[in-house]
């Protein structure tokens, strides 16, 4: 039994250094480099959206909200 927990413990251990290793390897890479200014583009899109919905349609954009709140309500 002793063997198998070592050998489960080794292969997750390896495993980590190897996505640490890969990783490493990506931080020159232009993709890494662009990951900040991609999720502060998605962040802006989103609250672009947002605004763009809750002034062309509030009806819609008043329902979406009542939905999230209905649905937590729901599961508490």
């Amino acid at each position: 039994m002793r063997r198998a927990e070592e050998a489960g413990w080794r292969s997750r251990a390896a495993s980590g250094w190897r996505t640490a290793a890969a990783a490493a390897a990506a931080a020159g890479t232009l993709l890494f480099r662009l990951i900040p200014y991609l999720m502060i583009g998605a962040f802006g899109g989103g609250i672009a959206l947002a605004l763009v919905m809750r002034w062309r349609r509030p009806e819609l954009y008043a329902r979406m909200g009542r939905i999230v709140l209905e649905d937590a309500a729901e599961r508490s």
